[in-house]
C-alpha cells in the first residue's frame, strides 16, 4: 500500500496547505511532524526536498498566518515579494513570537542595536496589521511584554535628571505598547498608573515641574 512518503512532493505540499488553511494551523502541522522521523525529515528539510529547501510552501503559511496586504500595497504586486523573502519574514517572525512566548526574548538579546531591530519588526507587523498580525502577537503576549519592557527601561536607563534616556528602542517600546494596550484598556491604564505612580514621588523631576494631567503627563512620556 502506498504509503505517504511515496507520495510527490508536490502532492505533499496541497496537503500541507489545505491543513493550513482549513484547519487548526499549528496543531495539524504538529501531528504531522509526529508521525514519524521520515515524514519529519522530508517536510522539515533534513533532506534537500523539505520546506527548508522549498521556499513555496511558505506563502502559503505566511499568507494563512500573517497579513501580507499592506506590503503587497507597498510595493505595488504580490509579484515583487519572492518566495525567498516570504520564507525568511515567516522563519524571522516564528522565531521572535516564540522568544516573546518563552520568556526568552531578553536572553536572546546580545546589543541594543539587535533589540532596536527587533521591536522595529514588531512596529511594522502592528503597522501592516489586518487583524492576523495582532492575533500572533496576542497569543504570544506581546502586550503584556511591551509594557513590562517599557518600565524596565523607563526605570533603569536614566539621565543626570532623572529623566528617561531617549533612545530608539525607547521610542519604539512606547510606540507598540501604545498600539497594543489600545485595544486592551484594562492593562493600559494599569500601566500608566504604574508610570505616574513611580513619576510622582517626592523628588522626582516630574512633580517639580509637571503641574498636568495624566494624559499630558503620558503624551509627554511617548513623544
Amino acid at each position: 500500500m502506498p504509503s505517504w512518503l511515496d507520495l510527490p512532493y508536490e502532492v505533499q505540499e496541497l496537503v500541507v496547505a489545505e491543513l493550513v488553511t482549513n484547519f487548526d494551523e499549528v496543531q495539524c502541522l504538529r501531528n504531522l511532524l509526529l508521525v514519524s522521523v521520515e515524514v519529519h525529515d522530508t517536510l522539515v528539510g533534513a533532506t534537500q526536498r523539505g520546506f527548508a529547501a522549498n521556499n513555496h510552501i511558505f506563502i502559503v503559511l505566511f499568507e494563512h498566518i500573517f497579513d501580507s496586504a499592506a506590503a503587497i500595497r507597498r510595493l505595488g504586486s504580490k509579484s515583487d515579494i519572492s518566495a525567498y523573502v516570504y520564507a525568511a519574514t515567516f522563519k524571522e517572525r516564528c522565531k521572535l513570537l516564540k522568544a516573546i512566548k518563552t520568556g526568552r526574548f531578553m536572553r536572546e538579546i546580545t546589543t541594543r542595536e539587535e533589540l532596536a531591530e527587533k521591536l522595529w519588526l514588531i512596529y511594522l507587523m502592528l503597522l501592516d496589521d489586518d487583524g492576523k498580525n495582532c492575533k500572533q502577537l496576542d497569543l504570544a503576549g506581546t502586550t503584556k511584554f511591551m509594557r513590562d519592557l517599557l518600565f524596565d527601561i523607563v526605570l533603569n536607563e536614566r539621565d543626570e535628571n532623572e529623566w528617561p534616556i531617549e533612545t530608539d528602542y525607547l521610542q519604539l517600546t512606547a510606540a507598540c505598547f501604545w498600539i497594543l494596550a489600545d485595544r486592551r484598556t484594562s492593562m493600559f491604564h494599569f500601566g500608566l498608573d504604574c508610570l505616574l505612580k513611580y513619576f510622582a514621588q517626592p523628588g522626582s523631576c516630574w512633580t517639580a515641574t509637571k503641574k498636568t494631567n495624566s494624559l499630558s503627563i503620558l503624551c509627554d512620556l511617548f513623544a
